[in-house]
């Protein structure tokens, strides 16, 4: 793709009309318009990683940061909105191995990390 160097984790809109990638530099969010032939940065968190869109193409929902927040990009207005913060939420895996996609109605899904306390080993014996 035409002036893509230094770019990473590109991503195709399920409609084929969009690439989101991010810039390896400082994780800014970068939007690729296929018919158009042009990069654009997207107003969104300066690092955004993890882009994830939705099935209509209309948006993509990143993760801020470290794992601070998910955003939701919309194409349309080309405005960013932060849907939910992570603050106090235990993603599973460290932040780059974080489980994160998008549910069928849109929705942003993320694995929470319970720990292993709750697992428990039984072991039935008959008398």
């Amino acid at each position: 793709v035409a002036a893509s160097d230094g770019l990473a984790e590109p991503i195709w809109s399920p409609d084929g009309r969009y690439i989101c990638a991010i810039r390896i530099v400082d994780s800014a969010p970068m939007l690729f318009d296929v018919e158009k032939q042009t990069w654009s940065q997207s107003v969104a968190p300066k690092a955004c990683w993890l882009q994830r869109w939705t099935r209509d193409s209309k948006s993509f929902y990143c993760m801020e940061g470290k794992g601070e927040a998910v955003h939701r990009y919309d194409i349309a207005t080309r405005r960013s909105q932060k849907v939910v913060s992570l603050k106090d939420y235990r993603a599973t895996g460290n932040p780059m191995a974080v489980w994160f996609d998008v549910s069928p109605d849109g929705s942003p899904l993320i694995l929470n990390d319970v720990g292993i306390q709750e697992i428990y080993a039984l072991e039935w014996r008959l008398p």
